[in-house]
């Protein structure tokens, strides 16, 4: 539909969004750019300005009700995300410098989808040769990580 484009202008625009996108895909085949903020605001803000840009577009009609369920969605969505970064941000605090077990089974219990945290429990726990305990975070260690050598040691360990 290039040939429809009257406008040089949409034209840019296409050639921008194509440009994001084959540079997005080349990037993140190395590293995983989308990760993190800055790089993924950037692309998705280009994306979303670049993919409005139409030659004929059309009037989107919600209801109020529609309206509200969108709200409510979106504010649970940011509720969620925002207790989960807290979460971690509490568990990153938690440990600290320190290695003290205490502090890394509260910062388990805080963030338990970190595989760092819950191998470094486990570790804890097993060098004490509290198997009973440290099979639990072993497991969740390996849970999140399947493949991870580290964490098969420990489980095999406490098995």
């Amino acid at each position: 539909g290039w040939r429809d484009l009257a406008d040089s202008d949409a034209i840019l625009v296409r050639l921008a969004l194509a440009g994001t996108i084959v540079a997005t895909m080349v990037v993140s085949a190395f590293d995983v750019a989308l990760l993190l903020a800055a790089p993924a605001f950037l692309v998705w803000s280009i994306l979303g300005a670049a993919a409005g840009a139409r030659r004929r577009a059309r009037r989107l009609k919600l209801s109020s009700r529609a309206w509200a369920l969108a709200a409510v969605g979106t504010i649970l969505i940011v509720i969620a995300s925002t207790a989960r970064s807290a979460g971690q941000t509490m568990a990153m605090s938690a440990v600290g410098q320190g290695g003290h077990t205490a502090a890394w089974v509260q910062a388990a219990r805080f963030d338990p989808g970190s595989y760092r945290i819950n191998l470094r429990v486990a570790e804890l726990y097993s060098r004490r040769g509290k198997c009973t305990v440290a099979r639990g975070y072993a497991r969740r260690a390996v849970d999140l990580f399947p493949y991870a050598p580290a964490a098969k040691r420990i489980a095999r360990k406490c098995a």
